[in-house]
C-alpha cells in the first residue's frame, strides 16, 4: 500500500525548507490487524539497503535523545 495520503490523514509533517529535497525515508508504522494483534511494519523509499535503513534509525534515535532537535 502506497502511505502517503495515510500519512497526511496522520498528520505526519517534516520540519524542513522549500529548498531542501529529501533522498531518503523510512516509515515505521504500529498496525493493529483486524483480529487485533499489533504488529511493527517497516518500509523504505526505492528498497534501500539495510545499511541506510538502519543509519536513519540511528538518527532518528538520536533526534528523539536530543528532545527532537535537529542533529
Amino acid at each position: 500500500m502506497k502511505v502517503g495520503q495515510l500519512l497526511d490523514s496522520l498528520g505526519v509533517e517534516l520540519d524542513i525548507e522549500d529548498s531542501d529535497m529529501v533522498t531518503d525515508v523510512v516509515v515505521l508504522a504500529k498496525v493493529v490487524t483486524e483480529d487485533g494483534t499489533v504488529a511493527v511494519s517497516m518500509a523504505a523509499s526505492n528498497e534501500r539497503d539495510g545499511i541506510l535503513q538502519s543509519g536513519l534509525l540511528a538518527e532518528g534515535l538520536a533526534l528523539l535523545d536530543h528532545g527532537g532537535d535537529d542533529a
